[in-house]
């Protein structure tokens, strides 16, 4: 894992989580800094952190835009805690509690989340915030594409509005991108949680469906 991280570049990875490379233990690498130590954390658990406070205001001057190497050249903006206090085993099994603050610890609470099966597309869109899509213009320069993301009236409108926006996202070798977009949103709908509202079941069914249809 450390030589995955430390080799990737375009962007540079700053964090990698177990079950990015198909492992299932709670362990992440963090390298916050280029050319800086890796630093791996092991069964890390947060024990206090800062409020998360979500802006109102949706200007994107000076905010921070997250992704991530498992959904490369999609982007966005997260509100996260900007202080918290981690206990963690480090590589030799001794047990720390540290505490960190700024870049590093959004890195931290983006990796804890693969930990717990949360991709960072799903928390730009509990917090209702915007997706963007890195684009190369003709000088190799990058620019961010707002991705349109249209909350439907009813789940058979969003279905369609789903596959009509990602179908050519889906086309990989041997596989019907519509076809599988109507598989996904199938699933979906079968597991509508007890006592759950239509209008929180259908923002659980965008977010789910943006792991699969924004990689």
């Amino acid at each position: 894992m450390k030589k995955t991280l430390e080799e990737t570049r375009d962007p540079e990875g700053v964090g990698l989580a177990a079950p990015q490379v198909d492992l299932s233990i709670r362990l992440f690498l963090a390298k916050p800094e280029a050319g800086g130590v890796t630093k791996v954390f092991i069964n890390p658990k947060i024990l206090k952190q800062d409020k998360i406070i979500i802006p109102k205001s949706k200007k994107t001057k000076n905010k921070l835009l997250e992704g991530c190497l498992s959904i490369p050249r999609i982007w966005g903006h997260i509100a996260r805690s900007n202080t918290l206090t981690l206990q963690y085993q480090d590589e030799t099994g001794k047990q720390t509690t540290e505490e960190f603050d700024g870049f590093i610890s959004t890195v931290i609470q983006h990796e804890l989340d693969h930990l717990n099966g949360v991709l960072f597309t799903t928390r730009v869109l509990e917090q209702n915030n915007t997706l963007f899509k890195e684009v190369r213009d003709e000088k190799g320069e990058s620019e961010f594409e707002e991705i349109k993301i249209r909350h439907s009236s009813s789940i058979e409108e969003m279905e369609k509005d789903i596959i009509s926006e990602h179908e050519g996202q889906l086309k990989m070798p041997g596989i019907d991108g519509k076809n599988m977009a109507y598989e996904l949103m199938n699933s979906l709908k079968s597991g509508k949680m007890d006592g759950e509202t239509n209008a929180a079941f259908e923002e659980r069914i965008i977010s789910e469906s943006m792991k699969v249809l924004l990689i």
